[in-house]
């Protein structure tokens, strides 16, 4: 998130719309504050954030009724520009921003099964590799 985005987030904390949104009435207390996001935005180590990618694959194949017999993925990765300066933001010369490059993976669906946000460089197929190694424990 850039200052920008996070400064937006003073002025949005009391709209009625977020509130409805997020299953609650109008007249509920505010959402949290810019100040508990900046708090909340680098506390995962990684470790945490290996387990919440690995609880979204988990969600991913909790909603199949019948295991399939096979699973096709889609693995991509795509740009991101920034705007501003962000942690792992780099210059890519092909799309002649900073941005990200994150690795979003899909199933032959269309259905989104998880993503990794990463530095703006195309990724090895060794890195995505050693990605579904770790993802799949």
């Amino acid at each position: 998130m850039d200052d920008r985005q996070v400064n937006m987030l003073n002025s949005d904390d009391g709209d009625p719309a977020f509130k409805m949104a997020l299953g609650r009435l109008p007249s509920a207390a505010d959402l949290c504050s810019q100040s508990t996001i900046s708090r909340l935005e680098n506390r995962p180590d990684a470790r945490a954030l290996l387990r919440m990618g690995r609880a979204v694959i988990a969600l991913y194949c909790a909603s199949f009724r019948q295991v399939p017999q096979r699973i096709v993925l889609d693995i991509d990765d795509a740009f991101d520009a920034t705007h501003d300066h962000q942690q792992l933001w780099l210059f890519n010369a092909h799309y002649d921003e900073y941005g990200f490059q994150p690795i979003i993976v899909f199933d032959g669906e269309g259905r989104f099964v998880a993503a990794l946000l990463r530095p703006a460089r195309r990724p090895s197929g060794r890195e995505i590799a050693s990605t579904c190694v770790a993802w799949s424990g």
